[in-house]
């Protein structure tokens, strides 16, 4: 039998089954991979990212809220004020925080180190003398400190502001956009 009969055959085949099952699953299949690979998406979608989970804290303690479930997992948080690894290792040895064997590491998973210097700023995130950093990228991710700050999750004061002028905040590369959401950060005095 030669090749076009055969084809012929298996068009004349599908036609026939056109309106039995195996057409209907065909018709279908198209629908069922969209459905499956929207469902992909969704659910990955709905993972929240670091940073989104560093934002909602930010958000919960500027409303004046204790810490949430994410930052109430850390034993301190910390926020940079331009040179993050530094700045962590000399305000964590002020506090005694024994982080300075992870730090030497780069962090957990190495996130310490080869910073990217056009961020918003770096978090700190510290749990048993290990510390992972985070670098936020975006810019309702921004937050302002006066100098680094690592404190207790319960002990940081966080203000959520806007800028109401194009300004270049202190010791950041970027310059602030009219309207960008900000964080202010500071902690708890000891009285």
């Amino acid at each position: 039998m030669d090749r076009s009969k055969r084809d012929h055959q298996m068009c004349r085949r599908f036609v026939a089954l056109r309106n039995g099952e195996t057409y209907r699953v065909l018709r279908r299949f198209p629908l069922a991979v969209l459905f499956a690979w929207g469902g992909c998406a969704l659910l990955q979608g709905c993972e929240r990212s670091e940073e989104q989970h560093i934002v909602a804290e930010l958000d919960r303690l500027s409303q004046g809220d204790g810490p949430g479930k994410y930052f109430a997992g850390f034993d301190y948080v910390c926020f940079d004020y331009g040179r993050a690894r530094e700045e962590f290792a000399t305000v964590a040895e002020k506090k005694s925080i024994p982080i300075a064997q992870s730090l030497a590491e780069c962090g957990v998973g190495r996130s310490c180190c080869n910073m990217n210097s056009e961020v918003e700023g770096v978090v700190g995130l510290i749990k048993d003398g290990a510390i992972r950093c985070v670098e936020l990228q975006k810019a309702n991710s921004s937050f302002l400190t006066d100098a680094p700050i690592c404190a207790k999750p319960s002990e940081l004061i966080v203000t959520r502001g806007t800028f109401t002028e194009r300004v270049h905040p202190p010791q950041r590369s970027w310059d602030a956009m009219l309207g960008q959401t900000y964080y202010e950060i500071t902690e708890k005095t000891k009285e």
